[in-house]
């Protein structure tokens, strides 16, 4: 009776150490799968903008970029650019993407893109005053605009359960996740 107690105590050790290693390679897995979303979407971005796709019909002469907001963890928006100015307008006064021109901004949101359940974004650089990241890009090239102005790359970082991910872009168009 001793033996085979000794034996169910190696076997439960042994599961309980097999579920804790599950349990922390699931939440890896989730966290790289995330990141690579991210890079995949920032991606498609470019090649929206590289092939002039259109937008409600139109073509977006501005570009295509991601918006993050830092008080909106869980998910960011893929935009078309209607007026060019290289940032994303969520409300506007024009009639029509073609309409928004300068002051005059269209509702830009092209796609909603909710984040793995259980990851967030914990940060991003360069962070500007109003909390907020815009990467766009614009045709033909494409030419990539960061908001705010005058950073070299930008950082964004992934979380889940103490772990992180960072997926930076640079001028280049590169885009790694580290």
């Amino acid at each position: 009776i001793i033996e085979l107690m000794v034996v169910v105590g190696i076997i439960i050790i042994l599961t309980t150490l097999a579920l804790v290693s599950y349990r922390a390679g699931q939440q890896q897995l989730l966290l790289q799968r995330a990141a690579h979303k991210l890079a995949q979407d920032l991606r498609r971005a470019q090649e929206m903008a590289m092939s002039a796709k259109d937008f409600e019909g139109t073509p977006s002469n501005g570009g295509y970029g991601i918006y993050f907001n830092k008080n909106e963890p869980n998910h960011y928006f893929l935009f078309a650019d209607c007026n060019e100015n290289r940032d994303y307008d969520a409300s506007g006064i024009a009639g029509s993407c073609v309409e928004a021109i300068g002051v005059n901004t269209y509702p830009e949101e092209f796609e909603t893109i909710e984040i793995e359940k259980g990851v967030k974004i914990s940060s991003f650089s360069p962070i500007s005053p109003s909390d907020d990241l815009t990467i766009t890009f614009t045709p033909p090239n494409p030419d990539i605009f960061f908001n705010p102005p005058n950073a070299a790359s930008s950082t964004i970082t992934l979380t889940t359960d103490g772990k992180t991910k960072s997926i930076i872009i640079n001028k280049a168009g590169l885009i790694e996740i580290e």
